[in-house]
């Protein structure tokens, strides 16, 4: 479970946050609900901060608050830091972040009441959670439950001004109680209890200040699942004016999340709305209804009923070519088998294994979502568990980029990463999937088309930035692997993926080293009674290319890595440097890598490239 408070007989009060001080906008009911004896229990959704920067002082700021409040310490889980998410990226971690609160909300047993953050523009956190809210109390029946408190939005303000603690009239009816004025005077004062966030407290105190004085109440609505599909005020949201989001990109990002969820009024909704955006976009209107407006005007009604009709038409018409456009965007990304929420919970699990000293073997973690095979399973569980210095990855011949080991580091964990290809198709494909695919429009992964050499390799690691650690180096050439990595000097991944050749046996031996080296698949001779078969399967063809699982072994420990394991069918192999997760993932031997019943094949093949020229190493 997300955390280990027990279930409580007693009905709970439940309060989301996104920040660290976001309680700010529920001293009352929270204050109120321990005053009564009910437990409080607190969920806050970012890390608060960004980058390296540490949340630990925002976390204590807010433990504090609480605690003057009655809240234990035990009852806040600070879920963006157990996630790692940022400030500003819950609308980016939307999957894991819904997991984890539809299993955490289904373990805390009676709810009276949860409060989440506003539908009302003011920061995109905000107004992501409160879509996450939505959508998983609907799922658990708990809708009715939910109600949305007001922080700070820009509805009717011109410029940079804003309203504090003010519900929008949009979303509903306001139940409204009124606060006693010490404790007015008492929750103003906790204003300085946030040191770390002085700055934004600078700007706020004071809206919040003629709040208290001159309205003085706590001010809740209820939550609609259809105002989750529309835009949560008239001109530009606070979060615009700031330059942070863009109410396009939150609704984009939403709607996507929405598609994996069970089908929803609100799902049904926010699509109607996505479709009347592009109708928007089209400059549809500017067909002229004030045409139609003119004729009646005229007294021509006919005529303008004839213009109003042909209108509906063409709405209709873009409407439906505005659905085939979004089934063809999402038939060009292949589909995950584990997406990125359940790849943040199976991380959460990893680690509470490996506390109780259990570590898994690799073919229990395979899932393969753009590697060939199960790579992507297999690097998700080592980095879960062994963590990251930088998010840097290196994969040399990385084909399109679109199924290599990189990708699926790249596009749900955020990762930096330099893909080399000889291939100037590959290159290509992979630069125009990488540019528009929404999860790289920021931060596109360095493509570098080049036939790499023993005397180019470490050049282009320093052109392109690459150099010193790196947390993942990927090797799949098919050709001079071993003499590649041989010569790489610029960069110490702490992990390495590379392919071995199976057929060369148990020896260290390696394809003798050439710049223009390119791999052959030869056919072997047929096994007298065997059936025959079409394709490159393994027992009747060879690759005259890379290097044994040996050689690569030899080379691994002149360079300070160990052998930690390989995918179930044998051929890709993943080494650890040695300072790295030691007490995690020790030294396995070779023979724990060669796929059982495979000796009569590999001897056959063996025998074959022998003939075409080995080199033992």
């Amino acid at each position: 479970m997300p955390t280990e408070a027990q279930q409580s007989p007693v009905p709970l009060a439940v309060l989301l946050i996104c920040h660290q001080d976001d309680e700010c906008g529920t001293y009352f009911q929270i204050l109120r609900h321990r005053q009564q004896g009910r437990r409080v229990v607190c969920a806050c959704f970012t890390r608060g901060v960004m980058g390296d920067r540490d949340e630990t002082p925002r976390n204590t700021e807010s433990i504090d608050v609480l605690g003057r409040l009655g809240v234990d310490a035990s009852d806040i889980v600070f879920a963006g830091s157990l996630l790692g998410i940022d400030d500003q990226a819950l609308i980016d971690n939307m999957p894991a972040a819904a997991e984890w609160l539809h299993e955490w909300l289904g373990s805390l047993g009676p709810v009276e009441v949860i409060y989440t953050t506003a539908w009302e523009g003011g920061h995109s956190d905000h107004d992501t959670l409160h879509a996450i809210s939505a959508q998983v109390c609907h799922e658990l029946g708990l809708l009715d439950k939910l109600r949305q408190y007001s922080l700070y939005n820009s509805y009717q303000r011109p410029g940079q001004f804003f309203r504090a603690l003010y519900p929008l009239p949009v979303n509903g009816p306001v139940e409204r109680t009124r606060i006693p004025w010490p404790l007015r005077f008492r929750f103003l004062s906790f204003s300085f209890l946030y040191p770390s966030q002085i700055k934004g407290w600078l700007g706020i105190f004071p809206f919040f200040v003629l709040h208290y004085f001159f309205r003085g109440t706590a001010q809740l609505q209820a939550v609609s699942l259809e105002r989750i599909a529309e835009r949560p005020h008239e001109g530009a949201l606070y979060y615009e004016k700031r330059g942070f989001s863009t109410w396009d990109h939150v609704q984009l990002r939403i709607s996507e999340w929405l598609a994996s969820r069970p089908h929803t009024p609100a799902h049904q909704s926010q699509n109607a709305n996505m479709l009347k955006h592009q109708v928007d976009m089209r400059d549809l209107t500017a067909s002229n209804p004030k045409w139609s407006k003119i004729a009646r005007f005229l007294g021509m009604d006919a005529l303008a009923a004839k213009m109003d009709s042909s209108l509906c038409q063409q709405a209709e018409l873009t409407a439906r070519l505005a659905t085939l456009e979004q089934q063809l965007a999402a038939s060009q990304y292949p589909r995950e088998s584990t997406d990125k929420g359940a790849q943040m919970i199976l991380a959460l699990r990893y680690k509470e294994l490996a506390r109780q000293g259990e570590v898994l073997p690799f073919d229990a973690v395979e899932f393969r979502n753009y590697s060939q095979f199960g790579e992507d399973g297999i690097l998700h569980y080592l980095f879960s568990l062994v963590g990251t210095t930088n998010r840097r990855a290196v994969e040399m011949c990385a084909g399109n980029g679109i199924e290599c080991n990189s990708t699926n580091l790249i596009l749900n964990h955020d990762w930096h990463a330099l893909l080399l290809d000889g291939s100037r198709k590959n290159v290509e494909e992979g630069r125009r999937f990488y540019s528009v695919h929404p999860r790289t429009q920021f931060i596109v992964p360095v493509f570098l088309l080049s036939w790499l050499k023993r005397d180019n390799v470490n050049g282009l690691l320093r052109d392109t930035g690459f150099t010193g650690e790196v947390d993942l180096f990927s090797l799949d050439m098919d050709g001079t692997d071993y003499w590649i990595w041989d010569a790489i000097t610029e960069i110490s991944p702490r992990v390495v993926v590379v392919e071995v050749n199976l057929h060369m046996g148990s020896e260290p031996l390696t394809v003798p080293y050439s710049d223009k080296f390119m791999a052959q698949w030869i056919e072997l001779p047929s096994v007298p009674g065997s059936a025959s078969s079409q394709g490159r399967q393994l027992q009747n063809w060879t690759m005259y290319g890379g290097a044994s699982l040996a050689a690569f072994n030899q080379l691994a420990k002149s360079k300070g890595y160990r052998l930690i394991g390989c995918n179930s069918m044998g051929f890709n192999v993943f080494f650890m440097r040695d300072d790295v997760g030691a007490d995690l993932f020790p030294e396995v031997s070779l023979a724990s890598c060669q796929k059982p019943g495979a000796s009569d094949d590999v001897k056959r093949a063996t025998k074959i490239l022998l003939q075409q020229g080995l080199q033992r190493v």
